[in-house]
């Protein structure tokens, strides 16, 4: 019964076909009204146009080879033959950006980005493309990309702006991406907004007002349009604690929003911008303001270690100090001496940790005792610096970092200039005993700095003793630390990094000339071995300030050297007989005229003509009378001293 219904309505389908008309017909017809044979009917040529628009469309989004874009840019712009060859294209060439902004064929941009229209249409890959540009310096072509991709542009954009922002520091043109964004049809997402305000954060230099200014304006937008989130208003606070002007951070952080509370973080940000008020008074009061406030669900170990750090940084008051060292005392388990307790300030006051509900002090944690440390050394409590050190090192070793020890040696400096140099190469010998911490320049640094501090006291000075053994202990440690082992001289070379600090401690140790004529004449040789072995000249040295600075020093040493050696009625004295007086007649005269030699030499580091014929005849020279020098061993023969 159903099969007997369909066929008549198949049939009436196909009769309906055939009444449309084919292709066959339609060109009779047109040819009965008008005598012409069509090739083409208006529905095969409907179709043929959409191939041809699809396939142009395609031709579109596709780049030009190299050579054609060539061959367009050459008849373009009239280059000859030999320029044509000379132009390179492409993502990695820095020299086709002229040609970037002077067409606006998308299959040349396509070339020279090297990118195409599919990839336009895919808003990661366009971002990849872009960092790709930005990690080889070509900002240009990321901005020209993802001004391409329009829409698709928009996390481009953003890493555009992260690139000028961090790797760069320009925070200025950070804000023009941002605003110029809108008018290259590139939206801003949900990431925009905070990855511009905590750039603006990092900033090294504290961002202008108006900046400042245009941060808020942004912040009211995002309000207007309930759209401002709780990570988006911590970014903003960040980014005005670190303008010029943080009155716009404590405006921002005292309105009352919908769907933004103050959390742990909206705090912390506040603590940073208290820290740049400039009254003593008023900072109190807004600090002591900020505390109270916060919840016990805010309160952790991070924000009251950034309280500290914030009462640490006021470098003008030495109370404000002092309540930051009672305070991490009060937050945080340090293990101090009875007699060296920080106490709070009279006039100051901090908030214990029972206000916010807490029972048990936190424990201590590398970031307060380094904190602590460093507080004790701008606020002159070098004991308690010490004597925290000290336990800690007993205690909990593994706490200890290698910052903890510079500042460990610099409060040993502080606290007793007179025994520091010897008290701080202890240090040195012991931070070789701990696993995991590398000494590093700085260490070496530090050492020298306190044997300079020492040698500078008169107390030192003035003790023939003291003096001995302090030169002594300084030779030792740069020749074993930073000597360069010679095969010549078969013994370690003094480098000039060491030079410049062991010269300066020698003319301190000898401001009443007890350096003994034996040393003089021991570090002298040092030096000339330093010679021999070609630190010093000129085609070696990276810092010729520092060269000729040594080399005036020791100038200064031969001086005062040779002045000792200088004989009573040396016009009487017989030269050619053999004899303890010859042989120091001969080592003053060798002394003399290396000095000479060594003055003309720092005149040439002086003068901007080095590269000079005469430097390497006159270095060659020093190294002859060195080596002169050093073989006159008349006062280790002798044991001659003044």
């Amino acid at each position: 019964m159903l099969r007997n219904q369909w066929r008549p309505v198949s049939r009436n389908l196909h009769i309906f076909r055939a009444l449309g008309g084919s292709q066959v017909k339609e060109k009779l017809r047109s040819f009965e009204h008008s005598s012409i044979v069509l090739h083409k009917t208006s529905k095969e040529m409907e179709r043929l146009n959409k191939k041809k628009l699809m396939k142009l469309k395609k031709l579109r989004k596709t780049a030009y080879s190299k050579q054609q874009a060539i061959d367009i840019l050459s008849k373009k712009h009239g280059f000859a033959d030999k320029d044509s060859r000379e132009i390179e294209l492409g993502p990695t060439s820095l020299s086709d950006l002229k040609f970037m902004s002077t067409t606006r064929d998308r299959r040349m941009l396509y070339t020279i980005l090297g990118v195409n229209g599919e990839q336009l249409r895919d808003s990661k890959l366009v971002k990849e493309d872009a960092e790709k540009f930005l990690k080889r310096g070509q900002v240009e072509k990321a901005v020209f990309l993802a001004r391409l991709a329009k829409k698709k542009g928009a996390a481009a954009m953003n890493s555009i702006m992260e690139y000028y922002l961090h790797d760069l520091q320009y925070p200025q043109s950070a804000v023009k991406m941002y605003n110029w964004r809108k008018k290259w049809g590139i939206p801003a997402n949900e990431y925009t907004n905070t990855i511009l305000f905590k750039g603006l954060a990092r900033q090294s230099q504290h961002i202008s007002r108006a900046t400042g200014e245009f941060i808020t304006k942004v912040v009211n937008r995002s309000i207007e349009r309930e759209e401002l989130s709780q990570i988006e208003f911590n970014a903003a606070l960040g980014a005005l604690a670190n303008c010029t002007d943080v009155t716009l951070a404590f405006e921002l952080f005292d309105r009352k929003l919908k769907g933004v509370r103050r959390d742990a973080i909206s705090y912390l940000w506040m603590l940073r911008a208290s820290s740049r008020i400039k009254t003593d008074q008023l900072f109190n009061t807004i600090l002591g303001g900020l505390m109270e406030g916060m919840s016990a669900k805010c309160v952790d170990s991070q924000l009251l270690f950034e309280f500290c750090k914030t009462l640490a940084s006021r470098s003008g008051s030495k109370e404000t100090r002092c309540l930051a060292l009672a305070a991490l005392n009060s937050y945080f388990s340090f293990d101090l001496g009875k007699g060296l307790t920080p106490e709070v300030p009279q006039g100051l006051a901090i908030l214990p940790l029972s206000h916010w509900s807490l029972e048990e002090k936190y424990p201590v944690n590398k970031h307060a005792v380094g904190l602590f440390l460093r507080t004790c050394l701008q606020a002159g409590k070098f004991e308690l610096g010490i004597d925290a050190f000290k336990r800690l090192k007993e205690k909990k070793r593994h706490l200890i970092d290698v910052d903890m020890f510079h500042l460990y040696m610099e409060l040993l400096m502080k606290n007793d200039p007179k025994n520091c140099g010897e008290q701080c190469l202890k240090v040195f010998e012991e931070m070789e005993s701990f696993e995991g911490i590398p000494f590093s320049k700085h260490t070496l640094v530090l050492v020298y700095r306190s044997f300079e501090v020492q040698s500078s006291k008169k107390a030192v000075y003035d003790d023939d003793r003291q003096v001995e053994r302090l030169l002594r202990s300084c030779r030792a440690f740069c020749l074993e630390q930073e000597g360069v082992f010679s095969k010549e001289a078969k013994s370690r070379i003094i480098p000039i990094e060491s030079w410049q600090f062991f010269v300066r401690i020698v003319k301190n140790l000898n401001a009443h000339g007890k350096v003994t004529t034996y040393s003089l004449k021991m570090i002298l040789d040092d030096f000339m071995k330093a010679i021999c072995y070609g630190i010093f000249d000129v085609k070696h040295l990276t810092k010729t300030d520092v060269a000729r600075s040594v080399e005036l020093e020791i100038v200064r040493l031969l001086a005062v050297f040779t002045q000792r050696l200088d004989i009573p009625d040396i016009e009487e004295l017989d030269t050619i007989k053999e004899g303890p007086e010859r042989e120091i007649f001969l080592l003053r005269r060798l002394g003399i005229r290396f000095k000479n030699a060594l003055l003309r030499h720092v005149s040439i580091l002086q003068s901007k003509e080095q590269e000079n014929e005469d430097v390497s005849e006159l270095e060659w020279s020093l190294k002859q009378l060195a080596q002169k020098f050093m073989a006159n061993q008349t006062l280790e023969s002798h044991g001659r001293e003044s």
